[in-house]
Protein backbone atom coordinates (compact mmCIF):
# COMPACT_ATOMS: atom_id res chain seq x y z
CA UNK A 1 0.00 0.00 0.00
CA UNK A 2 1.53 3.02 -1.09
CA UNK A 3 0.52 6.68 -1.14
CA UNK A 4 -1.29 8.31 -2.24
CA UNK A 5 -3.85 5.69 -1.80
CA UNK A 6 -5.59 3.84 -4.93
CA UNK A 7 -9.60 3.39 -4.45
CA UNK A 8 -9.11 -0.08 -5.08
CA UNK A 9 -6.75 -0.88 -2.29
CA UNK A 10 -7.85 -3.19 0.48
CA UNK A 11 -6.89 -3.31 4.18
CA UNK A 12 -7.53 -6.94 6.02
CA UNK A 13 -9.87 -6.64 8.91
CA UNK A 14 -7.63 -6.89 11.67
CA UNK A 15 -4.97 -4.44 9.94
CA UNK A 16 -8.13 -1.62 10.03
CA UNK A 17 -8.81 -2.65 13.19
CA UNK A 18 -5.81 -2.44 14.54
CA UNK A 19 -5.33 1.25 12.34
CA UNK A 20 -8.57 2.63 13.58
CA UNK A 21 -7.89 1.51 17.43
CA UNK A 22 -4.57 3.22 16.83
CA UNK A 23 -6.02 6.67 15.87
CA UNK A 24 -8.97 5.81 19.12
CA UNK A 25 -5.52 5.73 21.29
CA UNK A 26 -4.71 8.63 20.72
CA UNK A 27 -7.67 10.21 20.85
CA UNK A 28 -8.28 9.07 24.47
CA UNK A 29 -4.71 10.24 25.00
CA UNK A 30 -6.30 13.90 24.19
CA UNK A 31 -9.39 13.86 26.24
CA UNK A 32 -7.55 12.41 29.11
CA UNK A 33 -4.53 15.08 28.78
CA UNK A 34 -6.89 17.64 30.44
CA UNK A 35 -8.30 15.72 32.78
CA UNK A 36 -5.30 14.55 34.18
CA UNK A 37 -4.07 18.02 34.55
CA UNK A 38 -7.44 19.18 36.02
CA UNK A 39 -7.46 16.62 38.62
CA UNK A 40 -3.52 17.97 39.41
CA UNK A 41 -4.39 21.15 39.72
CA UNK A 42 -7.30 21.08 41.60
CA UNK A 43 -5.57 18.75 43.97
CA UNK A 44 -8.32 15.96 43.87
CA UNK A 45 -4.94 13.19 43.48
CA UNK A 46 -1.57 12.94 43.39
CA UNK A 47 0.49 13.35 40.24
CA UNK A 48 1.92 10.27 40.86
CA UNK A 49 -1.45 8.66 41.29
CA UNK A 50 -3.25 10.48 38.05
CA UNK A 51 -0.30 10.00 35.70
CA UNK A 52 -0.35 5.99 35.68
CA UNK A 53 -4.26 6.13 36.38
CA UNK A 54 -5.30 7.37 33.13
CA UNK A 55 -2.71 6.13 30.94
CA UNK A 56 -3.94 2.54 32.11
CA UNK A 57 -7.82 4.26 30.78
CA UNK A 58 -5.96 5.38 27.81
CA UNK A 59 -4.05 1.87 26.92
CA UNK A 60 -7.27 0.00 27.53
CA UNK A 61 -9.51 1.87 25.41
CA UNK A 62 -7.02 1.16 22.38
CA UNK A 63 -6.80 -2.62 23.58
CA UNK A 64 -10.68 -2.84 23.91
CA UNK A 65 -11.29 -0.81 20.69
CA UNK A 66 -8.77 -2.72 18.85
CA UNK A 67 -10.02 -6.65 20.31
CA UNK A 68 -13.53 -5.41 19.15
CA UNK A 69 -12.85 -4.70 16.02
CA UNK A 70 -10.49 -7.55 14.76
CA UNK A 71 -12.78 -10.11 16.19
CA UNK A 72 -15.99 -8.15 13.90
CA UNK A 73 -13.90 -7.67 11.20
CA UNK A 74 -11.80 -10.59 10.90
CA UNK A 75 -11.63 -12.23 7.07
CA UNK A 76 -13.35 -8.87 6.10
CA UNK A 77 -11.99 -6.70 3.51
CA UNK A 78 -11.98 -3.14 3.81
CA UNK A 79 -11.34 -0.09 1.08
CA UNK A 80 -8.23 1.49 2.21
CA UNK A 81 -8.69 5.38 1.52
CA UNK A 82 -11.56 5.53 4.27
CA UNK A 83 -9.38 3.77 7.10
CA UNK A 84 -6.86 5.68 6.61
CA UNK A 85 -8.69 9.03 6.63
CA UNK A 86 -10.62 7.78 9.83
CA UNK A 87 -7.14 7.41 11.80
CA UNK A 88 -5.77 10.63 10.11
CA UNK A 89 -8.69 12.31 12.03
CA UNK A 90 -8.67 10.93 15.27
CA UNK A 91 -5.06 11.10 15.60
CA UNK A 92 -5.36 14.91 14.41
CA UNK A 93 -8.33 15.40 16.83
CA UNK A 94 -6.55 13.57 19.46
CA UNK A 95 -3.30 15.28 19.01
CA UNK A 96 -5.01 18.94 19.17
CA UNK A 97 -6.73 17.96 22.30
CA UNK A 98 -3.76 17.09 24.04
CA UNK A 99 -0.93 19.18 22.86
CA UNK A 100 0.78 21.56 25.40
CA UNK A 101 -1.13 24.62 23.96
CA UNK A 102 -4.48 23.74 24.44
CA UNK A 103 -3.13 22.41 28.18
CA UNK A 104 -1.60 25.78 28.85
CA UNK A 105 -4.93 27.63 27.36
CA UNK A 106 -7.60 25.64 29.91
CA UNK A 107 -4.69 25.57 32.97
CA UNK A 108 -3.25 28.68 32.75
CA UNK A 109 0.18 27.23 32.45
CA UNK A 110 2.23 24.22 32.43
CA UNK A 111 1.35 21.29 33.91
CA UNK A 112 2.92 20.86 37.21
Amino acid sequence: MGLPLQPEEKLEGRVAAAMVALGVGVLALGLITPLGMGLIRWGLLSQAMVRPLLTALAFGGWLSTWAVLARRWCGRQFPARPVVLWMALLVAVGLLLGSPIWVWFVGRGPLP
